[in-house]
Protein backbone atom coordinates (compact mmCIF):
# COMPACT_ATOMS: atom_id res chain seq x y z
CA UNK A 1 0.00 0.00 0.00
CA UNK A 2 3.27 2.03 1.01
CA UNK A 3 4.29 1.88 -2.74
CA UNK A 4 1.51 2.54 -4.39
CA UNK A 5 0.81 5.88 -2.31
CA UNK A 6 4.58 6.80 -3.48
CA UNK A 7 3.33 6.24 -7.12
CA UNK A 8 0.53 8.09 -6.70
CA UNK A 9 2.37 11.19 -5.33
CA UNK A 10 5.20 10.70 -7.46
CA UNK A 11 5.18 13.38 -10.50
CA UNK A 12 4.36 12.18 -13.95
CA UNK A 13 6.66 10.00 -16.10
CA UNK A 14 8.97 12.25 -17.85
CA UNK A 15 10.38 11.30 -21.13
CA UNK A 16 13.14 8.46 -20.89
CA UNK A 17 16.82 10.00 -21.15
CA UNK A 18 17.62 8.78 -24.88
CA UNK A 19 21.68 8.72 -24.63
CA UNK A 20 21.90 7.96 -28.61
CA UNK A 21 20.35 11.47 -29.44
CA UNK A 22 23.00 14.63 -30.00
CA UNK A 23 19.99 17.12 -29.20
CA UNK A 24 19.29 15.07 -26.02
CA UNK A 25 22.53 15.22 -24.99
CA UNK A 26 23.42 18.72 -25.49
CA UNK A 27 20.64 19.72 -23.64
CA UNK A 28 21.37 17.77 -20.52
CA UNK A 29 25.16 19.24 -21.15
CA UNK A 30 23.29 22.53 -20.97
CA UNK A 31 22.03 21.78 -18.26
CA UNK A 32 25.01 20.32 -15.92
CA UNK A 33 26.72 23.40 -17.25
CA UNK A 34 24.04 25.72 -15.43
CA UNK A 35 24.52 23.42 -12.34
CA UNK A 36 28.26 23.74 -12.54
CA UNK A 37 28.31 20.30 -12.82
CA UNK A 38 31.32 21.07 -15.75
CA UNK A 39 32.57 17.53 -15.96
CA UNK A 40 29.30 15.78 -16.61
CA UNK A 41 28.88 18.51 -19.38
CA UNK A 42 32.24 17.81 -20.91
CA UNK A 43 31.29 14.43 -20.84
CA UNK A 44 27.72 14.75 -22.49
CA UNK A 45 29.41 16.89 -25.28
CA UNK A 46 32.42 14.58 -26.10
CA UNK A 47 29.41 11.96 -26.36
CA UNK A 48 26.91 14.10 -28.31
CA UNK A 49 30.28 14.64 -30.82
CA UNK A 50 30.73 11.16 -31.48
CA UNK A 51 27.43 10.33 -31.88
CA UNK A 52 26.90 13.87 -34.39
CA UNK A 53 30.38 15.44 -35.44
CA UNK A 54 29.16 17.78 -38.09
CA UNK A 55 26.08 19.29 -35.87
CA UNK A 56 26.01 22.89 -35.30
CA UNK A 57 24.71 22.34 -31.79
CA UNK A 58 27.90 20.05 -30.72
CA UNK A 59 29.88 23.19 -31.87
CA UNK A 60 27.81 25.99 -29.76
CA UNK A 61 27.85 24.10 -26.79
CA UNK A 62 31.34 23.65 -26.63
CA UNK A 63 31.52 27.53 -26.68
CA UNK A 64 28.98 27.38 -23.93
CA UNK A 65 31.36 24.88 -22.56
CA UNK A 66 34.38 27.12 -22.84
CA UNK A 67 32.27 30.48 -21.51
CA UNK A 68 30.98 28.16 -18.53
CA UNK A 69 34.45 27.25 -17.66
CA UNK A 70 35.45 31.31 -17.49
CA UNK A 71 32.34 31.84 -15.43
CA UNK A 72 30.17 33.18 -17.95
CA UNK A 73 26.04 32.90 -17.82
CA UNK A 74 24.78 29.97 -20.29
CA UNK A 75 22.51 31.45 -22.51
CA UNK A 76 19.27 29.60 -23.18
CA UNK A 77 19.36 27.07 -26.27
CA UNK A 78 17.52 28.26 -29.39
CA UNK A 79 14.94 26.24 -30.86
CA UNK A 80 16.44 23.73 -34.04
CA UNK A 81 15.58 25.57 -37.37
CA UNK A 82 12.50 23.37 -38.41
CA UNK A 83 14.19 21.53 -42.08
CA UNK A 84 12.22 21.67 -45.16
CA UNK A 85 10.12 18.58 -46.31
CA UNK A 86 12.20 16.95 -48.85
CA UNK A 87 10.39 16.45 -52.90
CA UNK A 88 8.67 13.55 -53.25
CA UNK A 89 11.16 10.88 -55.25
CA UNK A 90 10.02 9.65 -58.82
CA UNK A 91 8.38 6.12 -58.60
CA UNK A 92 10.87 3.43 -59.26
CA UNK A 93 10.32 0.36 -61.25
CA UNK A 94 10.24 -3.14 -59.34
CA UNK A 95 13.23 -4.97 -60.25
CA UNK A 96 12.49 -8.73 -59.30
CA UNK A 97 14.99 -11.02 -58.07
CA UNK A 98 15.16 -14.28 -59.30
CA UNK A 99 14.47 -16.95 -56.99
CA UNK A 100 17.62 -19.15 -55.97
CA UNK A 101 17.52 -22.77 -57.27
CA UNK A 102 15.44 -25.76 -55.64
CA UNK A 103 17.87 -27.66 -53.36
CA UNK A 104 18.86 -31.22 -54.46
CA UNK A 105 15.93 -33.72 -53.47
CA UNK A 106 16.83 -36.06 -50.85
CA UNK A 107 18.42 -39.62 -50.81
Amino acid sequence: MLCLACLAAAPAAAQPFDAYDPGALVARARQAMREGALRDACVLISRAGQLAPHDARVSLAWGDYEAAQKGMPIAEAAPAPVAAPAPAAAPRSVELVPEPPRPWPAK
